[in-house]
């Protein structure tokens, strides 16, 4: 059985993460705004110069429940021990950091780009592909609404290397609800195409349990 390292919360923003890089990727042409970033979305603050400009990722949980009647749902993966199904609903963030206002501006053109018409073209639609493939968490999104949150500039966005110099923002958020399936002993998320889920009663054999 292979189960992550990492817990839900973690594994969903990872989640984001990939999707977002996937789209941003090496394909891409230099002239691109995204291209700046292409090596700098990231679950982190950036703290270097080489890390700007970036997109910083974040997710915060609004909804989190067990599927199954009653919480009684378990998920039994032959031979190696019981696991549990979640829901999740939430909202992704995406914060785009640059040392300009131009540069801040036109990777977000790029980004909103990117999450609204990607789908509709083949050699674009890596993000979308990505962030619904994910091993570990399945989700799905509401792809046609992304809200700004915000631009911010001045002293108070100074980049951590230097105060005297002004730090550009401009931030999205969009919502995202899925599934996931952790494990009873350790809490690991497991990957989703190894669960078997079996709603039988407990005394069948090698079927899991409905209790």
């Amino acid at each position: 059985m292979t189960e992550a390292t990492l817990g839900p919360l973690e594994g969903i923003k990872s989640a984001i993460v990939s999707a977002l890089r996937a789209g941003i990727d090496e394909d891409i042409p230099a002239s691109d705004p995204l291209h700046k970033v292409i090596n700098n979305v990231t679950l982190e603050y950036p703290l270097k110069k080489g890390e700007w400009p970036a997109m910083w990722v974040g997710f915060s949980i609004r909804k989190l429940a067990p599927i199954g009647i009653n919480d009684s749902t378990f998920l039994n993966v032959v031979g190696d021990g019981s696991y549990k199904l979640w829901s999740f609903e939430g909202n992704a963030s995406v914060t785009i950091l640059a040392l300009s206002n131009v540069e801040r501006d036109r990777i977000a053109d790029s980004f909103i780009r990117m999450f609204a018409f990607s789908e509709h073209h083949a050699s674009q639609n890596d993000f979308w592909n990505a962030l619904q493939t994910q091993p570990y968490i399945l989700i799905s999104t509401q792809r046609g609404e992304l809200k700004p949150t915000g631009q911010s500039e001045g002293p108070g966005m100074a980049p951590p290397w230097d105060n005297n110099i002004l730090g550009y923002s401009d931030s999205y958020s969009f919502d995202i609800m899925g599934q996931f399936a952790s494990s009873i002993k350790t809490g690991a998320l497991v990957r989703l195409s190894e669960v078997i889920i079996s709603p039988t009663q407990s005394n069948q054999p090698n079927l899991g349990e409905w209790i």
